[in-house]
């Protein structure tokens, strides 16, 4: 979203440019979002307490950034959320080493 003028300029037809107003795209991300974190709770179930606890809190605050630039359509909480995104999977992962060890 952040960078959709670019890819009007390099004529790539991504969502954010065919579709102005950013209902879809914000629809995507949201839906994509929440698909992300149901699966990332599914490793639960080989894994204990640690790494769901912390899954189900990254995910949530990962959910919580894309509800808000759903709401706001701001290039701010869509940065928000890209920088929310840089930290969501490595965390993730820490917590799969954690809960391995623990």
């Amino acid at each position: 979203w952040m960078h959709r003028a670019d890819y009007e300029r390099g004529d790539l037809k991504m969502l954010p440019v065919v579709e102005q107003d950013g209902r879809n795209t914000f629809r995507v991300i949201l839906s994509t979002s929440l698909l992300l974190w149901l699966v990332s709770l599914l490793p639960a179930a080989l894994f204990g307490p640690w790494y769901f606890s912390g899954a189900f809190i990254l995910g949530a605050v990962f959910l919580r950034a894309a509800l808000n630039l759903q709401r706001t359509g701001t290039p701010e909480a869509a940065r928000a959320l890209f920088g929310q995104s840089l930290v969501y999977l490595p965390c993730l992962l820490l917590l799969l080493v954690i809960d391995h060890v623990v």
